[in-house]
């Protein structure tokens, strides 16, 4: 299956997608100064991080490197450095196509926007825009484009949940969680878009900002040599505003967390715009550091504070 994916429809999946790319520079919709609308009036940068949760890129990136890491050792290759070397490039060559086909869609929805008006979910705009193109047959054209889509993505995420939670919870093991994850995706997945983006945002808005706070001190992991307390106050500090910003992306509010919220978006710098988590992420990260400074420079000047 993971041959087949990565070999054949992934490809022809971004063939597809680019070819609906080129026709809308040959022939554009509209100009691509369309004025945006009003949350990306003001505040664009912020609101356009938010909005990237939505894609689930640094949650799935988390469960796609063990499937990534278990695909190579699978191709035989299990000297550590090189599987390092293989999954930095494959990362960095996902990280342009991913650049390219998002510049691609903005670019599609700015020029739509002189024909179209602004649609509820980028399914519709998308839709909107490839019958445009191609009528009837781009109906079609737009099915199997998101079969595709939805076939490597559902996969590679199926894949990736039932291989960690088989190994933490052994009992059930492999195939009953792949069991267990397809039918629960089933479900959820009938309750349509706009329902699901509502219902999964405040989730969403807790699971993100502790996904970057695992993400980015393993990338500066050499200064700290990986020791566990950087990720444990940083995860500490960024947990609390994640739990408030959950709240506050709550499709259904109540008195109690209007309040809540409302003291939140008033205490904590940059809560109102939704990352209200990014001082106190920094702040537990560099605490943690210096502890871990401090704690060397202790155990050099007595080494029996090692033990």
């Amino acid at each position: 299956m993971t041959t087949m994916f990565g070999k054949y429809l992934n490809p022809l999946f971004l063939i597809l997608l680019f070819a609906v790319f080129i026709v809308a520079l040959i022939l554009p919709l509209g100009p691509l100064d369309a004025k945006p609308v009003l949350d990306y009036q003001q505040a664009a940068t912020t609101n356009g991080f938010i909005e990237g949760y939505n894609t689930m890129d640094a949650l799935a990136s988390l469960a796609f490197g063990i499937t990534i890491i278990r695909a190579l050792q699978g191709m035989g290759i299990h000297d550590e450095d090189q599987i390092a070397k293989n999954t930095v490039k494959s990362g960095l060559l996902t990280m342009v196509l991913c650049g390219g086909i998002y510049l691609g869609i903005i670019a599609l929805g700015t020029m739509s926007l002189n024909r179209f008006g602004i649609s509820e979910n980028g399914g519709i705009a998308l839709t909107q825009i490839v019958q445009s193109y191609f009528g009837k047959v781009g109906l079609i054209f737009m099915a199997l484009m998101t079969l595709l889509a939805v076939f490597t993505s559902a996969m590679g995420l199926i894949a990736s949940f039932a291989q960690d939670f088989s190994v933490r919870f052994p009992k059930i093991g492999y195939k009953g969680w792949l069991r267990i994850t397809t039918l629960l995706s089933f479900i959820t997945a009938n309750f349509g878009l706009d329902t699901i983006i509502a219902w999964t945002m405040p989730f969403l808005m807790i699971l993100y900002p502790l996904s970057m706070a695992m993400i980015i001190p393993a990338l500066c992991s050499a200064f700290f040599q990986n020791r566990r307390i950087v990720y444990q106050l940083t995860t500490i500090f960024t947990a609390i505003p994640a739990l408030f910003d959950g709240i506050k992306a709550l499709p259904i509010q109540n008195h109690l967390t209007t309040n809540l919220t409302n003291w939140y978006v008033h205490t904590i710098p940059f809560a109102s715009s939704g990352v209200g988590f990014i001082l106190p992420a920094i702040s537990g990260f560099i605490i943690g550091v210096l502890y871990c400074l401090i704690f060397k420079q202790r155990t050099e000047l007595d080494p029996s504070l090692s033990n």
